[in-house]
């Protein structure tokens, strides 16, 4: 058997369609969108169909898709694009991002009013928006609430409500988590924070930002969710490296942090990459429910395998609110990485967790979030399946899994 790749939440393959309908767009149909002449105009057209097609996938308006290279990108204009907005509007800062009186307005009787603006985010984030978070701490830009999900992974819905403040502007919470595939109540959180809105004035609005990044499979409508922001990244579901698209609801207070010229309304400067524009369009346009219930059946064989025939392995996260393709097992008396190791040796290929946090010395923060020793989050490992996959890839990788887990713990002296 050839190498079998199941680290899909890493990135996928480039589907051949969506390569087909790239192809002609490096040299036949190359001209730049805003260029007046027909190789210009000829590719505006190919923009503005890519992002109808982004459009209607969120049930939005052509007008609130910014194209940009990926969900990190994307959630970075969101988190520092939305918190200096805010200020820029209440004049707390200049539109340069330039701090004014030290964020302070001054109230009617001369006093002062502290006008720092408060996030609410989650423990178990990605690292694209638990670093914009902390920079906005650095910064005096923010105060941050960083909550913590409960042992299946999820949010609990009343602790989030309790942790809305007075100053609460902006809530960035992932609709599912790239480690351990748990979905978010990302629905009833939109419902809670309209609910608040209902109640305050625009000038003191939530706005909601949410990672979308593994969540495409979900069939999410931006109005049916009350979100106005959510960033995704094209190589997370068979599109190409380099694509992104941040939503932006209409009205969002949302200012540029480069500057350039007015591509993507201002938004994100810089000649749009029209290949990846419409390989992310076409494999959104391609995206199809039979894949994923496919994909949700080996799942389904891979974790009853697994657990059954694996003695001291351990699901991580809620199996059920789980999305179709993610699994991350712990095993007793394992070392994660020596396992994805001994694992590539024999033909499969797995991660211990996110790509973005490989060669960093911490255990996994989503791992020890749910209430895992540091011992026991540095035995997991992450198997994301993909809609290449067969069923008897997953059998053959089980035996692997298993040969390697018992090869691991002769080695160590560790018996279950």
């Amino acid at each position: 058997m050839n190498s079998v790749y199941f680290d899909n939440a890493s990135s996928t393959p480039v589907d051949k369609e969506v390569l087909k309908e790239m192809e002609p767009l490096w040299r036949e149909n190359f001209g730049n969108p805003l260029s007046l002449h027909s190789f210009g105009q000829n590719a505006k057209k190919v923009l503005e169909n890519s992002r109808k097609i982004v459009a209607d996938f969120l049930g939005a308006e052509s007008q609130e898709i910014v194209f940009t290279s990926g969900a990190t990108e994307s959630s970075n204009l969101a988190i520092n694009g939305v918190i200096n907005g805010i200020k820029s509007a209440s004049g707390l800062i200049t539109p340069r991002g330039e701090i004014k009186n030290d964020g302070l307005l001054t109230n009617n009787d001369g006093g002062h009013k502290h006008k720092k603006s408060h996030v609410v985010t989650l423990k178990i984030e990605h690292h694209s928006v638990m670093r914009p978070c902390e920079e906005l701490v650095k910064t005096g830009m923010a105060e941050v609430t960083y909550l913590s999900v409960e042992k299946d992974g999820v949010l609990d819905v009343e602790k989030f409500r309790k942790a809305i403040q007075k100053n609460t502007r902006l809530v960035s919470i992932m609709a599912v988590n790239n480690e351990i595939g748990t979905i978010q109540p990302i629905k009833e959180i939109g419902a809670i924070i309209a609910q608040e809105n209902s109640q305050r004035s625009e000038d003191e609005r939530i706005y909601f930002h949410t990672d979308m990044a593994q969540a495409y499979s979900l069939n999410y409508k931006a109005k049916d969710l009350n979100i106005d922001l959510a960033s995704f990244s094209g190589h997370k579901f068979y599109g190409p490296k380099g694509s992104g698209v941040l939503y932006v609801r209409k009205g969002t207070p949302l200012v540029p942090v480069n500057y350039g010229g007015m591509q993507e309304n201002g938004m994100r400067p810089g000649t749009q990459n029209i290949p990846a524009i419409v390989g992310i369009a076409k494999a959104i346009e391609i995206l199809n429910e039979d894949d994923v219930q496919k994909v949700k059946k080996l799942q389904s064989i891979l974790i009853d395998k697994t657990l059954s025939e694996i003695s001291g392995s351990c699901l991580n996260g809620s199996r059920e609110k789980r999305v179709y393709n993610n699994i991350n097992f712990s095993f007793s008396g394992v070392e994660g990485e020596s396992l994805v190791l001994k694992l590539d040796k024999q033909g499969f290929a797995v991660s211990t967790g996110s790509a973005c946090a490989v060669g960093m010395t911490e255990v996994s923060h989503v791992l020890t979030d749910i209430g895992l020793s540091p011992q026991q989050a540095r035995s997991s490992i992450r198997i994301t399946l993909g809609k290449q996959n067969i069923e008897d890839e997953v059998n053959a990788f089980v035996e692997a899994l298993k040969d390697s887990v018992n090869q691991l713990r002769s080695i160590a002296g560790y018996h279950v």
